[in-house]
């Protein structure tokens, strides 16, 4: 997906507070570039130019996450 550790902890982040559905919905990918945007606009640039399945990838970390917060 050509992003770091970094900046996929920065992505999750910035998701922490909706809830994930299982299936990505049309609008997530864009309101995580705009939710990334101010502070971090070359992160912000990396997700924007996703393709489908870098963007899959990365929808299933941030869902991992949510997952794994939610039974801890």
């Amino acid at each position: 997906m050509g992003l770091s550790i970094h900046e996929m902890r920065e992505a999750v982040r910035a998701c922490a507070h909706i809830a994930v559905p299982e299936q990505p919905p049309p609008y997530l990918q864009r309101f995580l570039v705009l939710r990334l945007q101010q502070d971090n606009p070359d992160l912000a640039a990396k997700v924007a130019d996703l393709d489908a399945a870098g963007w899959a990838a990365l929808f299933n970390v941030i869902r991992e996450f949510q997952q794994a917060a939610r039974n801890a």
